[in-house]
């Protein structure tokens, strides 16, 4: 299991939004300049290229890595990109684990007993 720092979110950033999705050859510009760090990099790539050739959104997946760093989740690339490939929408769930959806239960004493839901079009159901 390997951890990617912010550092690394930031260079899988630039190349999920640079093309990657096309398919064509990413060109990365980066500050790493020793051995280790630059086949730290390319492992990354190689992460990010093997997820998006099985059909993953890596853009989203890196979205998400970036969200639960900030949010103090411990999330790594080998889960989310297994989240993303099982058709998870992985945002929404950290998303949803920093600010959770409140269902407001009435209280049958207040003559309510049920749970009403508003569709999106703003009409209660």
């Amino acid at each position: 299991m390997r951890y990617v720092g912010r550092k690394s979110m930031a260079v899988a950033a630039l190349m999920a939004t640079t093309g990657m999705a096309q398919a064509a050859d990413v060109e990365v510009l980066h500050w790493w300049t020793s051995g280790g760090e630059a086949a730290a990099l390319n492992v990354l790539k190689q992460d990010l290229e093997a997820h998006f050739l099985a059909g993953g959104n890596v853009l989203r997946v890196v979205r998400s890595l970036i969200a639960a760093d900030r949010a103090k989740i411990p999330l790594d690339f080998e889960t989310a990109a297994g989240i993303d490939l099982a058709g998870r929408d992985l945002l929404d769930a950290v998303q949803s684990y920093v600010t959770p959806k409140v269902i407001d239960c009435p209280n049958p004493a207040s003559g309510k007993s049920e749970v009403a839901a508003v569709a999106k079009d703003g009409i209660q159901v």
